[in-house]
């Protein structure tokens, strides 16, 4: 077999699928910040939070990756990785935001196809707290959406609804904002019903469920299914933020770590649950796009140090290609989708400065905005 060397190619446009080179550079920043993690951790296992096991996982996740690539090394897929699945390794989170954003666009392209429903996106939020306390304020937040989630007034318009848990951490105050954020279908007879629900009532219904008055906001928007995805899937904890002060980093991941350990950042309801059923199953493949590569290479990479090293790149074998499946499953590894996901993004407004297409905002008084 011939060994072959991989040939430097120019940047892409904006929003096109990134090549193989591109994706390794991130890679090589997200396992640098891995690195940095593993260290960070550790604090875990000498607490007996963390087993030694499951930490050396950590260290060593996705020291390994093979991809398979066509001639010019441009289109690529993702074999095989080594991969520690931990919900704050960077590497990890960064991958499963990318699938959680496929497996979401794909159930909502479903939806879409049945041309009867419409989508809100809703935050939920209520008064930072402190570390101690977030554990804690976890809890509340789960009691209080169930509240909010069984009146009268959200069952009658509820399809179902994808929950997504996000805590963002302010350096300035030291303290923590957990909020959920919601992706509602509603028929589209919605917007004109009698079962409308206008924003003071939104904030009403919120703070009755949190039993906390000083909430003074609920953002309601209504979006487009094309684009909805995107905000639902990214990251519960960036890792910008648990990693970026040198004298609390550790401290603030510890919080994180403790405060989420045996819950779930993500939750589906109803429709929503059926069609992430259906996606596991294999039932939804015919949504995705085919991919009509023709692979040619197999390029394995190893961690050295600080960045990741070709140590092969040879033709495939015939049972190699055998392997392929002819579903794209990394459409969704575009240039911009990591920097849409490593953004920091003001809560109270979780889409204002990110265009995704059609959203609209529903103002104080109940009315969609143009």
């Amino acid at each position: 077999m011939t060994n072959i060397t991989t040939k430097k190619k120019e940047s892409q446009p904006y929003k096109e699928l990134a090549l193989l080179e591109d994706v390794i550079e991130e890679c090589d920043v997200k396992k640098n910040k891995n690195v940095e993690f593993t260290d960070l951790i550790y604090r875990k296992v000498e607490e007996k939070k963390l087993s030694e096991n499951m930490w050396n996982f950590i260290r060593n996740c996705n020291h390994f990756m093979r991809y398979y690539t066509d001639k010019h090394f441009e289109k690529r897929k993702l074999m095989q990785a080594n991969s520690c699945k931990n919900r704050f390794c960077p590497i990890c989170a960064w991958r499963k935001a990318h699938k959680d954003a496929m497996k979401h666009m794909i159930i909502l392209k479903k939806l879409a196809l049945d041309k009867k429903y419409a989508f809100l996106f809703v935050t939920l939020t209520a008064p930072s707290v402190s570390g101690e306390r977030l554990r804690e304020e976890l809890d509340d937040y789960a009691k209080a959406f169930k509240r909010f989630s069984e009146t009268k007034a959200f069952e009658k318009i509820n399809v179902g609804y994808i929950r997504k848990l996000e805590i963002t951490y302010n350096e300035n105050r030291n303290d923590y904002h957990p909020h959920y954020h919601l992706l509602i279908c509603v028929n589209k007879s919605y917007f004109t019903s009698r079962d409308y629900i206008k924003h003071e009532k939104w904030l009403t219904m919120w703070q009755i469920a949190k039993r906390d008055n000083n909430i003074t906001n609920v953002d309601v928007r209504k979006v487009n299914s094309d684009n909805a995805f995107l905000e639902i899937s990214k990251y519960t904890a960036k890792d910008s933020e648990y990693m970026k002060n040198d004298d609390k980093k550790g401290d603030i991941l510890s919080v994180l770590y403790d405060s989420m350990k045996g819950k779930q950042a993500i939750t589906y309801n109803k429709i929503f649950k059926e069609l992430n059923l259906k996606y596991k199953s294999g039932a939804l493949d015919y949504l995705k796009e085919l991919d009509e590569t023709k692979y040619v290479f197999k390029v394995i990479y190893k961690w050295f140090k600080n960045h990741y090293e070709e140590i092969e790149s040879v033709e495939l074998t015939e049972t190699e290609l055998s392997e392929i499946d002819t579903v794209n499953d990394e459409i969704l590894f575009l240039k911009n989708i990591t920097e849409f996901f490593d953004a920091d993004v003001e809560v109270k407004n979780p889409l204002k400065n990110v265009k995704l297409g059609e959203m609209k905002k529903v103002s104080s008084s109940g009315d969609i905005e143009d």
